[in-house]
């Protein structure tokens, strides 16, 4: 089972950049060949992921298992939170 965490953001944004050190803390420890982590900025999103699934709102986080989107999650959450909905 693979987990995929999208975190869609932008430079201008305050709550992104407060938010920012806190995902990658979390990233450093729980990045695996089982969870991958990945930062999209909204303004330079050439791929169109973020339309694909609606961002409307940012900081923005989307939980992917195999693929599929399982949650998504808005706003600046503390450390804890966001190991919780990243692994429960």
């Amino acid at each position: 089972m693979s987990k995929k965490v999208i975190k869609f953001y932008a430079t201008w944004c305050g709550p992104c950049t407060a938010f920012a050190p806190v995902f990658d803390k979390v990233k450093q420890e729980l990045e695996s060949p089982e969870i991958e982590f990945e930062n999209i900025n909204v303004d330079e999103d050439v791929t169109g992921i973020a339309a694909q699934y609606g961002v409307r709102s940012i900081p923005y986080m989307i939980l992917l298992q195999d693929g599929q989107k399982v949650k998504e999650q808005v706003g600046v959450l503390p450390e804890e939170v966001l190991k919780n909905f990243i692994l429960n």
